[in-house]
């Protein structure tokens, strides 16, 4: 019994199976045909198990198109695709500025184009037009002579295109004639014109009432052609020919050689005027009708005195008498701590508060309160007029420093009222002294220990009318 071994399937269509008895096995056998060879790059062998064949399948790829006219396409077996090869021809050098190189793809040549632009016309005889390859275009250089300078106002540059050159034309304008002795002419080169100037000399002022004055248009000044009258003689010594200047006549009189003195005196002081002269056995006549040597006067005015001695000799002399005011006080007030007196009447007075010291400032300054004596005098009269002051007035501040200088915030002078009172306090309202009718000091401290720097207030009552305000402690 037995079956033989099954063939075996799915064999490749150059197999073939064969039984073998001597193994008792199904033997395969067959070779699959050989792959075409010597294919192109773009073929493909393909084994048909249908045909039992290899089939070679693929196209060479299509040759490039819309190559420029330079370029040349070969196919590369190895890379299997076309290469496209040449090189444009190379553009053309040392072209022109003007000139422009375009490709022609039909002739594959470069053409050059293009005309170098006109040259400019019309140019000014100084003017050079050269081509500048660099921008490509004509630059017309050159600069016109410059015109002349220092040219006088008369003259006038004009440039001639011809000869290229500025001509200069003109002619000073004719100087002016006939002027006269004192006029001068003198060119204006800003108008370009002659300008007359001068002035005729002028008449000299008549200094005598006989002057008279001729313009001599030869020597071109003013001639005194006048002459004052003769002098007629004297008939006595003491006859003085004098010159009448509103008549322009001489006038025969006593003329007097005469001696001013200024001199003052003291109110209810006799003053004593002395006739002092040189003249031989002299005689007075005073204006008072006395003929002493001296006379006694108490009274402003004019006195004068007539001398006549031996030998015809004679003066006389003035004295101008003013009385000098004794001072009268209209006023003395306290400006703080200033003192200012003024009086009714004006002088060169002189004011004391000691009666030693005199200043001329009717104003002291920084006095301390007290009860004071004015003295007022006039500074060349013995006279002392005076007046009693009491002086008062409030701090604005004091310096407790031991410096010996607005040390305290005193009060001085309130000693001297019927009735005071004093209330100071702190910035809080606390009572820190109080004095009533007595002189009042402060020293800045409370209960012996010092109070700081700070404003402090007043309370002060004197004689009813009543003060408020505040001073500053500072340390």
């Amino acid at each position: 019994t037995g079956t033989q071994p099954t063939a075996p399937t799915g064999l490749e269509c150059w197999e073939t199976a064969t039984f073998n008895n001597m193994t008792c096995l199904w033997e395969v056998t067959g070779t699959q045909p050989t792959a075409p060879t010597g294919l192109e790059c773009w073929e493909t062998a393909t084994f048909n198990n249908m045909t039992c064949l290899w089939e070679v399948t693929g196209t060479q790829p299509t040759t490039p198109t819309g190559l420029e006219c330079w370029e040349t396409a070969t196919f590369n077996n190895t890379t299997c695709v076309w290469e496209v090869t040449g090189t444009q021809p190379t553009a053309p050098t040392g072209l022109e500025c003007w000139e422009t190189a375009t490709f022609n793809n039909t002739t594959c040549l470069w053409e050059v184009t293009g005309t170098q632009p006109t040259a400019p016309t019309g140019l000014e005889c100084w003017e050079t037009a050269t081509f500048n390859n660099t921008t490509c275009v004509w630059e017309v250089t050159g600069t016109q002579p410059t015109a002349p300078t220092g040219l006088e106002c008369w003259e006038t540059a004009s440039f001639n295109n011809t000869t290229c050159l500025w001509e200069v034309t003109g002619t000073q304008p004719t100087a002016p004639t006939g002027l006269e002795c004192w006029e001068t002419a003198t060119f204006n080169n800003t108008t370009c014109l002659w300008e007359v100037t001068g002035t005729q000399p002028t008449i000299p002022t008549a200094v005598n009432c006989w002057d008279d004055y001729q313009f001599n248009e030869t020597l071109c000044t003013w001639e005194n052609l006048g002459t004052q009258p003769v002098q007629p003689p004297v008939l006595d010594c003491r006859d003085t020919p004098i010159f009448n200047t509103s008549s322009c006549a001489w006038e025969v009189g006593i003329a007097l050689p005469i001696s001013e003195e200024d001199v003052t005196f003291c109110d209810e002081e006799i003053l004593i005027l002395e006739a002092q002269t040189n003249i031989s056995n002299p005689s007075y006549v005073w204006s008072t009708g006395d003929i002493s040597y001296e006379i006694a006067v108490h009274v402003s005015g004019t006195y004068t005195v007539e001398i006549s001695g031996d030998n015809c000799s004679f003066e006389t002399k003035s004295f101008n008498v003013s009385k000098l005011e004794t001072p009268k006080i209209k006023a003395v007030v306290s400006d703080g701590n200033n003192i200012i007196v003024t009086t009714t009447n004006a002088g060169d007075f002189e004011y004391s508060i000691d009666g030693i010291i005199f200043q001329s400032s009717n104003i002291f300054s920084n006095v301390e309160g007290g009860f004071y004596t004015i003295f007022v005098k006039e500074i060349n009269c013995d006279s002392i007029v005076t007046i009693e002051h009491l002086h008062f007035f409030i701090p604005r501040y004091f310096t407790p420093n031991g410096d010996g200088t607005h040390d305290t915030f005193s009060l001085s002078g309130i000693e001297y009222f019927s009735s005071s009172e004093v209330s100071i306090f702190d910035r809080y309202g606390k009572l820190i002294k109080f004095s009533r009718n007595s002189p009042f000091s402060w020293d800045g401290t409370f209960n012996n220990q010092n109070l700081p720097t700070n404003d402090y207030w007043y309370v002060i009552i004197i004689e009813g009318y009543k003060f408020t305000g505040s001073f500053t402690l500072k340390r």
